[in-house]
């Protein structure tokens, strides 16, 4: 996925939207070559820099002004449990069923993510 040249900022950042889920789904091929196994994490490792600086700025957009510092402690307390949750429940998929149940998984509940965040429109109060 190539990203637009674009002097929009969301434009381009558009073209990450679904990077999350396509990667995960990368893992799923089962496919051992070096080379594309190298894209994947290149490709995964852009998508998470790009969502670690986004994040506070989309939830900063989508709360009311007043609760803005309320909203970004949630933010950093849910991301935290969340990950320790979903890291321990693929661990155990991978590990009872297999790898590729397990990254199934993930990637449908990332893509569920992204279409209620795409559906969520910004709230903000000025």
């Amino acid at each position: 996925m190539a990203l637009k040249n674009s002097d929009k900022t969301n434009e381009s950042l558009d073209d990450f939207r679904y990077c999350s889920p396509k990667t995960t789904l990368a893992f799923v091929i089962e496919n051992e070559l070096p080379s594309v196994l190298v894209l994947i994490f290149v490709v995964a490792g852009i998508y998470m820099a790009i969502q670690e600086a986004l994040e506070p700025t989309v939830t900063a957009d989508l709360v009311p002004l007043k609760i803005i510092g309320t909203s970004l402690g949630a933010l950093g307390t849910i991301n935290g449990t969340a990950k320790f949750i979903s890291s321990a429940a693929v661990g155990i998929l991978w590990s009872t069923i297999s790898p590729t149940f397990g990254f199934s998984i993930a990637a449908s509940l990332m893509t569920l993510g992204t279409i209620l965040l795409v559906r969520t429109g910004p709230t903000k109060e000025t």
